[in-house]
């Protein structure tokens, strides 16, 4: 065993060749207490045959001057082990999906826009909008309209005769 010990800094350098540290045991920084540990490196190039794992008891961030890639061969998770609130602000919002889209919560559902809305189905399904309660409100505008158009029809009361009322 070889122990270097300073009641100051030490300063290693390598001019003109690189500092390499291997230890067949693991490298360990801040053994004894917690330390701070400052990276300043043109290229952060991070391998493991293992896992990597960051933890943090406060505030941990991650950004980028350029566009910033998370990616998986498996899944990509967030708050998996219990509920955590999730905020995305961004300039535009753009969810691509090769398979299903699910949303499921256990409290209320907005989505508000400022422009034009539309949820279109390209397949074969249909689109079903329903309710517990019963109630389903859809409102125009005063300088707008509702549309309904149905290539085969418009159907209401299918399930049992219902009462219409229509005010104009």
């Amino acid at each position: 065993n070889m122990t270097l010990q300073s009641a100051g800094a030490i300063d290693i350098d390598a001019d003109g060749g690189k500092v390499t540290i291997d230890g067949s045991g693991g490298i360990d920084i801040g053994v004894e207490s917690d330390v701070a540990i400052d990276i300043d490196s043109s290229t952060l190039d991070v391998d493991a045959s293992g896992a990597i794992t960051i933890n943090g008891e406060s505030t941990t961030a991650i950004s980028s001057s350029g566009a910033l890639s998370i990616d998986s061969e498996t899944g990509i998770n967030i708050g998996t082990t219990t509920d955590k609130p999730i905020d995305i602000d961004s300039s535009t919002l753009d969810i691509d999906a090769s398979g299903a889209i699910t949303i499921d919560g256990t409290s209320t559902f907005s989505v508000d826009v400022s422009g034009d809305a539309n949820i279109n189905s390209t397949g074969t399904g249909a689109i079903t909008i329903g309710t517990n309660d019963g109630h389903i409100d859809i409102d125009a505008s005063s300088s707008g309209k509702v549309s309904i158009d149905g290539a085969q029809g418009i159907d209401i009361g299918v399930a049992a005769d219902t009462p219409i009322d229509i005010d104009s």
